[in-house]
């Protein structure tokens, strides 16, 4: 969603600083969504105005209307939330924005309300974090299965050669969706209404699964709209590659300059073309600029177009949550270049972007011993053996890997490695309990690159799938990688996941209790209400 607006701010810090600045492969990234909620929000923080729209919770069949006086925008690991005054409740609030049904709106007029002094929107989101357990889910877990669960739980005993545990939690919702994603190996002992809930949630996903799959509702349209380029951001552009063009030496390739921009040589000629006849400048005078013999855009007078300009409030909020991410991952002592850095962008976005308005909550928890062994092998090029995690194969795995690349994603460090077992693998360094360096040299396959970070996420492989959500499942997407994420009409969704493990699959579809839909294949149809039956099976056994 950001890399339009990004591109735009690095070609203005390019053009005033007249260094080139290379194309990079991302390594470090954040799955951002709803760009379009968070500029207004900021805007509306700014300019001290109330903001309007609808939101949906977990299960909730239809978006609750909520008129907000916003306070900022935290992200926490891969999510956004808004932190405000709920004006109907007269109370501070915390909502996640994937769960905001529509566009958001401003209402009232500017200077409606300012900020309570000392208000900290990081400290009000983890007070909604840390509110007391409303309950506590006892389970009885198989050995060996889960670690997921098992992390998030407290060990109470055992019995018959099970595993005691109680989970403690302030969501309901969110407990059913975490026992549920463990699918049989844990049965749940109390208390009852829970019990009956998550029984009621697993038949509906065996009912769901049963027969032909449904039909999809008819697509919007706004996944496969071709957008016009509005004048406003055409202008931006052709300022842009005026700057650029001048800062090497005021001439270069077309092709050379299209690529940079990402669009085609028709295109640009045309901006060009544009560019002759804009007036800018004290004096009104127009930019002398063309597209010479050879196939090179010449500019002979720029009419001070090369000056540095101000960022927008769209191109600064990238950098400052680019500098967010580096700051909280990358191994960097000077702390204070990342602040005088964050100041100069924030300074020049201007005093009414509500940049100061956005807070980044990390919440990685890797063990830095963790992370020397890992950057360590992967500067080396040696292998690693540890131990780790794996939801996928839903059991702890001792293996030998072959590290290619680290990488940051989502708010979480990764590892993309290669095991000769399995193959090309993500390893969560967080999920990671033991590791070290092996003692011969790292050989992955020669076909296998360091994979970069796209979308705030990495690149998948393995099949993928086809699942329908329903509107109360839309945070499947939020909370699973989706290759293809499509709305459809009435508040439907219709994803595409790609994944070498498709028992994980089936158990994250169990998890969502009937608002998620696998179409295809349909071995992974069949698979997902196994899953259920085999839940199901399992809490209807005898208690030890």
């Amino acid at each position: 969603d950001w890399g339009r607006a990004s591109r735009t701010a690095l070609t203005k810090l390019e053009a005033a600083g007249g260094e080139p600045i290379p194309e990079a492969v991302s390594a470090v990234g954040s799955a951002v969504t709803r760009s379009e909620a968070v500029d207004t929000i900021i805007s509306a923080r700014a300019a001290g105005q109330r903001i309007a729209f609808g939101y949906r919770k977990p299960r909730q069949p239809a978006a609750e209307r909520r008129v907000v006086e916003p306070w900022g925008c935290v992200i926490r690991g891969e999510r956004w939330f808004l932190v405000g005054r709920d004006v109907d409740r007269a109370a501070v609030r915390v909502f996640r924005l994937s769960r905001i049904d529509g566009a958001v709106t401003v209402v009232g007029r500017p200077g409606a309300f300012q900020l309570p002094a000392g208000a900290s929107i990081e400290a009000e989101l983890q007070t909604v974090l840390d509110r007391e357990p409303v309950g506590t889910a006892r389970l009885s877990l198989a050995p060996g299965r889960s670690p997921a669960l098992r992390r998030l739980c407290d060990t109470t005993g055992s019995l018959a050669d099970e595993d005691l545990l109680s989970l403690p939690y302030r969501d309901p919702d969110w407990a059913r969706r975490t026992i549920l994603s463990a699918g049989d190996a844990a049965r749940v002992l109390g208390p009852d209404v829970l019990a009956a809930q998550l029984r009621a949630d697993a038949e509906a996903v065996v009912t769901l699964h049963t027969g032909a799959p449904s039909a999809l509702p008819p697509a919007t349209g706004a996944s496969q709209q071709r957008r016009k380029t509005p004048a406003p951001e055409r202008v931006g552009r052709i300022l842009n590659l005026v700057a650029w063009v001048r800062s090497r030496g005021g001439r270069a390739r077309l092709s050379e300059v299209a690529a940079h921009f990402g669009t085609t040589e028709q295109v640009l000629a045309q901006d060009v073309e544009l560019a002759a006849c804009t007036e800018f400048g004290p004096y009104h005078d127009t930019i002398d600029v063309e597209v010479t013999r050879g196939g090179y855009v010449t500019v002979h007078d720029a009419q001070g177009a090369d000056r540095p300009v101000s960022l927008s409030t769209a191109e600064a909020l990238p950098l400052v949550m680019g500098l967010a991410m580096l700051e909280a991952f990358a191994p960097i002592s000077d702390t204070d270049l990342f602040t005088r850095t964050r100041a100069k962008v924030v300074t020049a976005a201007g005093s009414t972007s509500g940049l100061a308005g956005i807070a980044l909550a990390q919440v990685d928890e890797t063990d830095p011993g963790v992370v020397a062994a890992v950057d360590r092998a992967v500067a080396e090029a040696m292998v690693l053996e540890l131990d780790y995690l794996s939801l996928g194969q839903d059991r702890e795995v001792s293996a030998v890997v072959h590290p290619i690349a680290s990488r940051i994603a989502a708010g979480h460090r990764y590892l993309q490695a290669w095991d000769p077992t399995v193959g090309e693998v993500y390893i969560r360094l967080d999920r990671v309990t033991h590791c070290q360096l092996g003692a011969t040299p790292s050989k992955p396959p020669s076909d296998v690159a360091a994979a970069p970070v796209i979308s705030g996420r990495l690149r998948a492989f393995g099949p993928r799938a086809e699942v329908l959500l329903s509107p109360a499942g839309r945070d499947f997407a939020e909370t699973i990688p989706c290759e293809e994420v499509a709305p459809l009409a009435a508040g439907w969704t219709r994803v595409v996941v790609a994944t070498t493990r498709p028992e994980w699959l089936a158990r994250a579809v169990l998890a969502e209790g009937g608002a998620a839909e696998v179409i295809a294949p349909q071995a992974l149809r069949d698979l997902a209400r196994q899953t259920a039956e085999d839940f199901l099976t399992r809490q209807a056994a005898p208690q030890p």
